[in-house]
């Protein structure tokens, strides 16, 4: 638990995902955070020594997304 102590760099590579992580991150009542859209494989050459790194990986498309083809 972070404990309102330090800040977030949300990032997104596609653009168009940029405002529903905004408003996700403002419903979790986290104010002090940075959103911003960026290729995360380049990161490390702009910004070193992150404490923490949460990935949300690409889905390999097995269980429900494999039964639903809308998504």
């Amino acid at each position: 638990m972070r404990k309102n102590t330090g800040f977030i760099l949300a990032n997104d590579i596609k653009k168009e995902k940029l405002l529903a992580l905004h408003f996700n991150l403002q419903r979790m009542g986290l104010s002090d955070t940075v959103v911003f859209n960026y290729d995360g494989r380049k990161m490390p050459a702009i910004i070193k020594g992150f404490d923490k790194v949460l990935l949300d990986a690409p889905c390999t498309g097995s269980g429900i997304i494999s039964r639903d083809l809308s998504i």
